[in-house]
């Protein structure tokens, strides 16, 4: 019965294509692993049996269960270890076709071997528990970069994001790392979603964690990761780059969905409120603006500020009934100027319909202020209706 992990990794070096084949297998019954990478002008195997542990210094091995061996190849150089029913290690060494003693040539090949065996995850728990007792959080980050396995790196990373006594920095420092040590965007979202919302209080941890985001190939993963990070705690520090970050992604469904969790998860300030009044003037759909529109109306209490930039990206819009929507509501928000209401009442011009005009006049007339001035822009707006019916309904509205 065997079990097999394949890796495929692809290079492009200047005009040529670098390939390098990774193929793990397990015989559980005999319990006999092999490693074999294949690449230009490459070829390494390890092939080896039973329980192996390596020296404090990792330059040799220390012990090899009763039986077990290693066999370790590369590109013609061997080191071939036995361990006999005692346990006893014996060595054969091969530089070429050239048999080595254990002198200082012989030793290098053992290390080379051990190098290898280690970044490739032989050993991997046990390591790990040394480096850390011996280094902590910091040694492992730093151990990343080494490693070759996927498996025993995501161990690594799992290990660190759970650690209680991982500071804000050691966190910050293996975000940065993540998209180089992890090449997966399953795994890099596996280890995003254990950060805790106490965890991205700190802005240098939203940095980093968007930049994790920011790498992934899959849009709908990046679009996922935002609102994440969105639902974990406020992010009024990074909005900015959070907008950018969605602005990038094509699909405007997922895009609006990012942009409502950060109307209502945010805290904006005047420019902050501007920018997502920007990002939904960029939207394609009229009906994701109006949804959009009318979600930041209800949310912001305080809009008269940006009351210019609402009704030109509202008057833009191409659906009709999408625009009544949102002048709607905006007449219903409150805090309007007088001036802002007679530029309110003055879009009934936009409207190409005459009973739309009508209609729209009548939904402001219960809402608007009283006054001469107000009078004046309502019936100046009228006169627009060419329809005698829908005319004459429209002004008995403020009679």
């Amino acid at each position: 019965m065997k079990a097999e992990y394949f890796a495929v990794v692809f290079c492009l070096l200047f005009a040529g294509a670098y390939f390098t084949y990774v193929k793990r297998t397990t015989n559980w019954g005999t319990k006999e692993s092999s490693i074999i990478i294949n690449g230009n002008n490459f070829r390494e195997e390890i092939k080896y049996s039973g329980v192996i542990s390596f020296s404090e210094d990792e330059t040799s091995f220390e012990s090899i269960s009763p039986g077990g061996y290693v066999n370790f190849s590369m590109n013609g150089d061997k080191v071939l270890v036995k361990s006999n029913e005692k346990g006893l290690i014996s060595y054969e060494i091969f530089k070429g076709s050239n048999k080595l003693s254990l002198d200082s040539s012989g030793k290098m090949l053992i290390r080379e071997a051990v190098a290898e065996m280690i970044a490739r995850g032989i050993n991997a728990t046990a390591r790990m528990e040394r480096i850390y007792s011996k280094g902590g959080n910091q040694a492992l980050i730093q151990e990343l970069d080494k490693l070759k396995s996927d498996e025993v790196k995501m161990m690594y990373v799992r290990h660190l994001v759970s650690s209680d006594s991982l500071s804000t920095d050691q966190l910050t420092g293996l975000l940065k790392k993540l998209s180089t040590v992890l090449d997966s965007d399953q795994d890099r979202e596996a280890i995003l979603k254990k950060i805790t919302p106490r965890q991205l209080r700190d802005s240098a941890i939203q940095v980093a964690y968007l930049a994790v985001v920011n790498g992934y190939e899959d849009e709908y993963s990046r679009a996922k990761g935002l609102q994440n990070l969105l639902l974990l705690g406020p992010v009024r520090q990074v909005q900015s780059q959070v907008i950018s970050s969605m602005d990038a992604m094509e699909d405007e469904n997922e895009k609006s969905a990012t942009l409502l969790l950060l109307i209502d998860r945010g805290q904006p300030d005047t420019a902050q409120t501007s920018q997502m009044l920007e990002a939904i003037g960029r939207f394609r759909d009229d009906m994701l603006k109006e949804k959009l529109l009318l979600h930041i109306i209800k949310k912001d209490s305080n809009l008269a500020g940006h009351f210019d930039t609402l009704l030109d990206i509202t008057r833009h819009m191409g659906g009709e009934m999408q625009k009544e929507s949102v002048y709607r509501d905006l007449a219903g928000s409150g805090n309007l100027s007088q001036g802002q209401w007679i530029s309110l009442i003055g879009q009934t011009a936009g409207f190409t319909g005459d009973a739309e005009k009508s209609g729209f006049l009548l939904e402001l007339s219960s809402k608007m202020p009283k006054g001469e001035e107000m009078k004046t822009a309502y019936i100046k707006a009228a006169k627009n209706i060419q329809d005698d019916f829908q005319y004459g309904r429209a002004l008995r509205a403020i009679e």
